[in-house]
C-alpha cells in the first residue's frame, strides 16, 4: 500500500539498492527476527514470516547478486577516529545537526520521535561502510527524494565548502565522517544527542 506523502515517515524503507546498504549478516537475522526495529518509536512493523535458514539466505543471496556486491560479505576495516581527529568530526558532526534528524540511542527530549531517522548507533552493524561513504557524498543519487540533506558538492570535489575541518578536502571530511558513523558505539548512546543540545565550542588551533 502507498503512504500519504505527509506520511513518509511511517512508510517501510525503500528496498532499492538493499544489497549495497546492509551487511548480508544483519540482514539474514532481521529476515529472521525483524522483532529489533530501526525506528521502534513507530507501532508499526514488519510482520516475522517462517523463512528457514536456507530461505533467509537465497533472499540476502539475491540483494547482493542484484547490486552485484559480493557475497559472503568480507568486512571492510574502517579507521575510528580518535585525538584531535575526533574532536574534529565531533564538531563538523555538530556544525551539520546531524543528530537533529538523526538519534545515537534513544531519542532526545522534544524529539518528534514520528519522523525521526535511523538509529546512527546501529551502523556498525547494518551498514556496509563503502555505503555509508556514498551515502554521505550524494545521498539523492541513492535514493532520489530522500530528506537526507547534500551536505557536499559531488560534481566538483574540489569546492571548499567547509574549510575549518580536513583543510577543506570534502573527500577527507567525507571519510571522517562514514569512520565516525561506523564506529558509534554502545557506549556514545547519548552522548552526541546532549553535546548538540548547544552550538559546537570554537577549538583553538
Amino acid at each position: 500500500d502507498s503512504y500519504p506523502e505527509d506520511d513518509l515517515a511511517r512508510a517501510p524503507p525503500i528496498l532499492q539498492s538493499q544489497g549495497f546498504r546492509v551487511q548480508p549478516s544483519w540482514l539474514f537475522n532481521f529476515l529472521r527476527d525483524p522483532s529489533s526495529q530501526l525506528r521502534p518509536w513507530l507501532d508499526i512493523r514488519m510482520p516475522t514470516f517462517p523463512f528457514s535458514d536456507q530461505q533467509a539466505t537465497s533472499i540476502v543471496h539475491s540483494f547482493s547478486a542484484h547490486d552485484k556486491v559480493p557475497f559472503p560479505y568480507l568486512s571492510l576495516s574502517v579507521d575510528t577516529p580518535r585525538g584531535k581527529e575526533l574532536d574534529e568530526v565531533k564538531a563538523m558532526v555538530a556544525e551539520l545537526r546531524c543528530f537533529a534528524c538523526h538519534t545515537s540511542g534513544e531519542p532526545a527530549p522534544g524529539q518528534d520521535r514520528s519522523s525521526l531517522a535511523p538509529n546512527l548507533m546501529l551502523a556498525k552493524h547494518r551498514l556496509r561502510p563503502d555505503w555509508v561513504t556514498a551515502w554521505i557524498k550524494n545521498p539523492q543519487s541513492l535514493q532520489e527524494g530522500t530528506k537526507m540533506p547534500s551536505f557536499f558538492t559531488p560534481d566538483d570535489m574540489s569546492t571548499v565548502m567547509y574549510p575549518k575541518y580536513c583543510g577543506g578536502s570534502q573527500e577527507k571530511q567525507i571519510q571522517m565522517l562514514s569512520d565516525y558513523v561506523m564506529s558509534l558505539s554502545d557506549g556514545a548512546s547519548g552522548k552526541p544527542q546532549a553535546a548538540l543540545q548547544k552550538p559546537a565550542e570554537k577549538k583553538k588551533r
